[in-house]
């Protein structure tokens, strides 16, 4: 499989992980209907749970801002180059943090606090 082919592959995949992640937990949501007929306490409870829930599985997974940023990178031919170094970042890296703009080494710099901006930097 062409590099180019695996990262569209990547990203379609996390965007499916993404939206199932938020939707598929059998848990209520505030986009779902309320299946149940009660009083207005019991609709103010359920749509606080269904709050919580959504705000716990955008925890869970990165913010769709970071996602639809990767998939702006894709377009742009930018996805899979890190933002500091200009090399690729490995697929099988992204395969694991679809999301990730810096390869392993120039993410632990940045972690380790060796990196401000990055060095290799294209606008978007």
């Amino acid at each position: 499989m062409r590099r180019q082919e695996a990262l569209r592959e990547i990203l379609a995949q996390a965007q499916c992980v993404r939206r199932k992640s938020s939707i598929e937990t059998g848990l209520p949501h505030v986009e779902s209907e309320e299946p149940f007929h009660g009083d207005e306490m019991d609709a103010a409870n359920w749509h606080n749970e269904a709050a919580t829930n959504d705000r716990v599985g955008e925890i869970r997974w990165p913010s769709q801002g970071v996602l639809d940023h990767a998939v702006r990178r894709f377009s742009l031919g930018l996805y899979g180059t890190c933002d500091a170094c200009g090399e690729e970042i490995p697929v099988e890296r992204l395969r694991i943090v679809p999301f990730a703009a810096y390869c392993v080494d120039c993410q632990q710099e940045r972690e380790d606090g060796g990196i401000g901006q990055p060095k290799f930097r294209r606008s978007l």
